[in-house]
This record gives C-alpha cells, sequence and structure tokens, in this order.
C-alpha cells in the first residue's frame, strides 16, 4: 500500500516523472503521449518505474509491464492504481 502521503494522482505521478527525468512536467496533460513526445525512453521508463516502485511503494508484477500502461500520466495513474488495488486483495 502507498504511504499516506503518496497517494496516486496525475500530480503525484508527475512529482515522480520530475524527479527521476529532471523535466519541467507543468505542460504534460494527462493524456500527452510519454513516448511520442520523447518525453520518457526506453532508459527513461525504467527509471519511472522503479521511482513509481518507490513512491508508492509497490512492485510491478510482470504482466503489468506492457507499454500502453504507461503511455500516458492517466494510463501509468490506472496502472498504479490496479498494482495496489491486486496487491491488496492478496
Amino acid at each position: 500500500m502507498p504511504q499516506d502521503n503518496a497517494t496516486p494522482s496525475i500530480e503525484s505521478i508527475k512529482n515522480v516523472l520530475k524527479v527521476v527525468s529532471n523535466l519541467d512536467v507543468t505542460t504534460i496533460s494527462a493524456e500527452t503521449d510519454l513516448f511520442e513526445t520523447g518525453i520518457i525512453d526506453s532508459f527513461g521508463m525504467i527509471e519511472l518505474l522503479s521511482g513509481l516502485e518507490k513512491h508508492f511503494s509497490i512492485n510491478f508484477e510482470e504482466h503489468y509491464l506492457v507499454p500502453q500502461n504507461f503511455w500516458t500520466l492517466h494510463s501509468i495513474l490506472e496502472t498504479v492504481n490496479k498494482v495496489i488495488s491486486d496487491s491488496s486483495t492478496r
């Protein structure tokens, strides 16, 4: 489960992205394609996954690691919430 101060939201996902990439994330919308725009590349994806796992105290199992789960901030948020939900039912 995430820590109290790590509630999943678009803003918290943006904050993780900002920390791992050192980018100005203020202009990134929830539906911006992070790969098509060059915001994230394959190396950046690894850093983002690691940052999300640390920030939200989660672990992405292999079946979550498909590109469409990480194309946008919105899809990342949905994936993080799914991981949290799935881990709480175990």
